[in-house]
């Protein structure tokens, strides 16, 4: 587990094997329990796909106000960028 803060708010990052109530193809959620932010992504995932659902994920705390295109839109060009300027789990 990592614990963050986004724009004042705390929160954990979890990764897990997926829960049977996420739908088919669902990488990650992002979700406010008492007033923290819990998010948890697939484990299995790697590369630009995980930068990709790390950035969105962590969109959804930051900009909770902003629609998922937005969020989608803003995170899936970050990642594209990031993995091309050499970004790679370290």
């Amino acid at each position: 587990m990592v614990k963050f803060v986004l724009r004042g708010v705390g929160g954990s990052l979890i990764r897990s094997r997926g829960l049977k109530d996420w739908g088919e193809g669902q990488r990650g959620e992002c979700q406010r329990k008492k007033g923290e932010w819990v998010i948890r992504v697939r484990k299995d995932l790697e590369g630009e796909e995980e930068l990709e659902v790390l950035l969105h994920e962590f969109m959804h705390a930051a900009y909770w106000d902003h629609d998922e295109e937005f969020v989608e839109e803003v995170a899936a060009d970050l990642a594209k960028l990031l993995w091309r300027l050499g970004y790679r789990k370290g």
